[in-house]
């Protein structure tokens, strides 16, 4: 009899989780760090409303606040991919005119399947 088991003997998955096991919990102190964070920009800590990040954005010069919106938007905005574009483009004719005047003068227009 062969070892080993085959996709599809009919004895469920091959190695890893079951299928609808949880995730495995934080560590604790990642917990309570997760905590202290949360509580920092959503818990009131005055009559106003305001939070401890409200009261310390408050406090920042704009230059250092802008700069403090611009790195936490990396936490939660997709960064784009870079793209590179063909700089290799023959415009031989951009526009109907352009190839009517060139028409007009004698000139040899290529066909643009050429």
């Amino acid at each position: 009899m062969p070892k080993g088991r085959k996709s599809g003997d009919g004895r469920g998955r091959l190695g890893g989780r079951q299928k609808g096991t949880p995730n495995k919990e934080d560590q604790p102190l990642k917990a309570v760090l997760h905590q202290k964070s949360e509580a920092y920009f959503t818990v009131p800590v005055d009559d106003e409303g305001n939070t401890q990040f409200d009261l310390d954005m408050r406090e920042m010069e704009p230059a250092m606040r802008a700069k403090l919106q611009m790195d936490m938007l990396q936490y939660h905005t997709p960064k784009m991919q870079s793209v590179s574009a063909d700089m290799n483009v023959k415009e031989v004719n951009k526009t109907y005119t352009d190839r009517l005047a060139r028409l007009s003068r004698g000139e040899t227009i290529p066909n643009d399947t050429d």
